[in-house]
Parts: C-alpha cells; sequence; structure tokens
C-alpha cells in the first residue's frame, strides 16, 4: 500500500530524535489484521495523552516494513512530522495539539511475513441453472516463527487464525451462488489455430465478492464430480470467462460453395489488377453428444469485404470478423449461410 496523507512529512536524520514528551502508550488498545484485494495489513490504534502544544511519541515500526507504506490518521489533534533515523532506532511521530485531553493515533501498514490469496471453486452439478461456488482465503506464513493474530478480519468475517513457521491454510470465506452462469462453446480457427472446439464457463459474481485470484472448476459426471480446468481471475470485472477443455460431440465443417470474379480490372500487359468477387459459404454444425449445447462460431474474412447476407443473425460484423450463435439439441445439425462480396481485391478471395 502506497498511501500516505498528503500532509505526512517524511525526514530521514543522521542520528536519533529524543522526544520531548513520551505520551504514547506501552501496547496499542487494538490490533487488527484485515484483508482486501491488495493483501494483509495491520491496523493498530493508540490512545494518546494529549499536552498543548508538541507531543513527540515514539513508534517501533515492524521490520520489513517502508515508512513510505505506513498510513497515519490522528484524532483530536494535527500530524507535524514522522521522523525516521538512519540508525534504525524508533520512528518518531509529532503531533500538534491546541489543548490538553486525549487523542487516538491509527497506524495501518502491510504485513511482510504473511501472504494472502484468493481461490474460486464451482461446482457444477446436472440439472442445477448455475454452479455452486466457494471463496477462499489462502493464508501463508513466511517467517520461521509462528503468527497469531488477536483479531482477524476478512471479507467481513472475523476469523480465529494461528499459523505454524511456513504453514499456510486454506479458510472458507463464503458459499455462493453466481448471479449469472452459461456453458457454451466456442469454434475459432483464427483464435486457436485448428478446428476443434473448445468449451467455457461464463460467470458473473455477487459484486461483494469480486477478489483477484485462481478459478477451478468441476462438472457432476457419472463418475462423480470431475476437475475440468483453472484460470486466473484478475477481478477487473465481475464476469470472467473460463476454458475449460475441449470436445469431439461438436463438430464444425466449413464448405466454400460460390466464389465468383466480377469487376475486374486489367493492365495494359492484360494483367488483372483489381477486382471485386461474390463468395457463399456453408457451416455445417452438428451436435453428436447427448446433451443441448450453445455453440459461437467465428471467421475470420479478409479486410474489405461486404456482407450480403446469411441465413442466421450474426453476433459480431466487424473488420475482419464475423460470428453467429446457435442452440443445438442433441444429435441435431444445422446449417448456416453467409454470402458476402470482396471489393477492390488485389489477390485471392475473402473467405
Amino acid at each position: 500500500m502506497k498511501t500516505v496523507l498528503a500532509f505526512l512529512l517524511v525526514i530521514l536524520l543522521a542520528g536519533g530524535v529524543m522526544a520531548q514528551e513520551l505520551v504514547m502508550e506501552k501496547t496499542p488498545s487494538e490490533v487488527v489484521v484485515f484483508g482486501n484485494e491488495q493483501g494483509l495489513f495491520v491496523r493498530e490504534i493508540w490512545p494518546v495523552n494529549l499536552t498543548p502544544g508538541r507531543n513527540d511519541l515514539r513508534w517501533e515500526r515492524p521490520a520489513g516494513v517502508s515508512l513510505e507504506d505506513v498510513y497515519v490518521s490522528v484524532k483530536g489533534a494535527g500530524l507535524l512530522t514522522v521522523l525516521s533515523p538512519l540508525d534504525n532506532s524508533d520512528d518518531t511521530i509529532t503531533l500538534l495539539a491546541e489543548e490538553r485531553g486525549t487523542g487516538q493515533l491509527v497506524l495501518i501498514y502491510p504485513l511482510t511475513e504473511v501472504t494472502l490469496s484468493f481461490l474460486y471453486q464451482f461446482d457444477w452439478e446436472k440439472n442445477l441453472p448455475v454452479p455452486q461456488g466457494t471463496l477462499f482465503a489462502e493464508i501463508r506464513n513466511l517467517s520461521s516463527r509462528s503468527w497469531v493474530a488477536e483479531r482477524f478480519v476478512l471479507g467481513g468475517m472475523e476469523i480465529d487464525l494461528d499459523l505454524a513457521p511456513f504453514q499456510t491454510k486454506r479458510v472458507n470465506l463464503q458459499d455462493f451462488s453466481p448471479v449469472l452462469a452459461e456453458r457454451y462453446a466456442v469454434y475459432d480457427r483464427h483464435r486457436f489455430g485448428d478446428s476443434d472446439v473448445r468449451f467455457f464457463w461464463r460467470i458473473q459474481l455477487p459484486e461483494n465478492l469480486v477478489y483477484p485470484g485462481k478459478m477451478e472448476c468441476f462438472e457432476e459426471s457419472a463418475a462423480g464430480m470431475v476437475f475440468l480446468g483453472e484460470g486466473t481471475y484478475a477481478a477487473d470485472s465481475p464476469e470472467t470467462e473460463l476454458m475449460v477443455g475441449a470436445g469431439t460431440d461438436l463438430v464444425v465443417e466449413e464448405t466454400i460453395v460460390h466464389r465468383e470474379k466480377h469487376n475486374q480490372v486489367f493492365s495494359k500487359k492484360g494483367r488483372e489488377v483489381l477486382y471485386d468477387t461474390e463468395e457463399t459459404k456453408l457451416y455445417t454444425i452438428s451436435n453428436r453428444g447427448t446433451e443441448t449445447r450453445i455453440i459461437e462460431v467465428y471467421d475470420t474474412l479478409r479486410l474489405g469485404y461486404e456482407l450480403v447476407g446469411s441465413s442466421h443473425p450474426l453476433i459480431r460484423q466487424e473488420a475482419g470478423r464475423i460470428a453467429f450463435r446457435l442452440t443445438l439439441e442433441p444429435q441435431e445439425k444445422q446449417v448456416v449461410t453467409v454470402e458476402v462480396q470482396g471489393k477492390y481485391l488485389t489477390g485471392g478471395f475473402v473467405f
């Protein structure tokens, strides 16, 4: 966390700084370890007995924590300076108070000896519209000493947690159902470099459960729950897409049934230099499996094409790319026809 208040002044001194008055208690009144999408952090709350004028407080900054990563907040006084001696002695936090009374100092800094990562698991049982999801937190102690948090808050939950040296624990944060989920297949020779059909899951998470991490997908079969695949979730949107494998029950065949040149332009030497085309392609899609399937078929065309018509609505039509989406029942076959024109070509065809 690179957050420092605008009025926080960090000064490096050659020697130590003597506090005028040590008014900080020996221990904070509360220490909370909390986690978010950026990692684990410690929040220390210190009660402070303020006197009018300058109040110098000594704080032993944890090893491995940079001063620029410490967030400082004060109640009952103003923050004047934070001094960090080069001899590794305690930091000095100077407050400026107008009157005698009780104040509060809050320090937040990253927990460097413990790491946090998130894991989503999805189990999609037969006949259910969406999979059942579980969000886990994986917490690892990187140090050679035991780590115990008096209060550990994660995902709005307070958890009892202690870790032995170099130990990793997985904590179940929440079981949930996705907002939306869909299983579908994709055929795209340009994207994948072959004519195989890939299967995907598209999942929309609840807004309060969006964390970067790993996703694992399981699906119920006759043999029980089968692991399909895993991927990385960047958490830049509640909706994510994960490829869970390839299959043979969906087959796509492409056939060029018409190609014709017209409006040809020739050079003085009789060489063809420019022409238009009329072209038609058939896509034959067969579902040879026992389940209803949704498939998206993508194709890449040369620039300069114009769409004449298609027997099925396109879900994508842009420079060099078209796509359509079908739902096929078990053992069903559908044929989609796409007609295009090539404009001002100098060689080859659009398809």
